[in-house]
């Protein structure tokens, strides 16, 4: 049925679609309000669609941003970063790792990403290891011991392989090392 008074007013979506890119809608309240079709996300302008909502300010995201079929945004982080436990969509640095060595190299995994990230820690050709067989580390002042029984030597590197040493030379093959570095 018609009412007179129910037709009063203006059509704000009448001209220039309300300044909406895709569909505008008058609200009960006299104000309008921009909408979007299915897997397009309305922009924080609160006017304009965007098809690939990780193409505006990356999704929200901080490292990167993907979005599902159903038109959802997931976050990700890159190596050796997770998800904050407070907000997904920021990452954290990974504080967890151990060291591995692997022969010839020594390795640091991360424990607490997903997936386990390895990197190799460089050492220069002169501090090289020929045979590593056992490793240790000292917590407090950051350093890599390991043994190297082609060598014969037992050595020593900060974390990230810088300030190489050699501890002690001349070793009859050498095949275990402990730091006490609770002292």
């Amino acid at each position: 049925w018609f009412s007179a008074a129910v037709q009063t007013g203006t059509n704000g979506c009448g001209r220039d679609n309300g300044g909406c890119s895709h569909f505008c809608f008058n609200t009960p309240s006299g104000e309008l309000q921009c909408a979007c079709p299915q897997n397009i996300q309305l922009q924080d302008d609160g006017r304009n669609c965007v098809k690939d909502p990780c193409s505006v300010n990356n999704g929200g995201c901080q490292h990167s941003c993907s979005v599902s079929e159903s038109g959802n945004i997931t976050c990700s982080c890159q190596e050796w970063y997770k998800p904050d436990p407070t907000n997904t969509s920021r990452c954290i640095e990974s504080d967890l790792s151990m060291f591995v060595l692997e022969r010839n190299d020594i390795m640091e995994v991360s424990m607490d990403t997903t997936p386990m990230y390895k990197k190799t820690i460089s050492l220069p050709s002169d501090m090289a290891i020929s045979s590593g067989v056992s490793m240790d580390v000292d917590i407090r002042a950051g350093r890599l011991y390991w043994c190297d029984s082609v060598r014969d030597t037992i050595s020593s590197a900060n974390f990230d392989g810088s300030d190489p040493k050699t501890v002690v030379s001349g070793l009859k093959v050498p095949d275990g090392i402990a730091v006490d570095w609770l002292v």
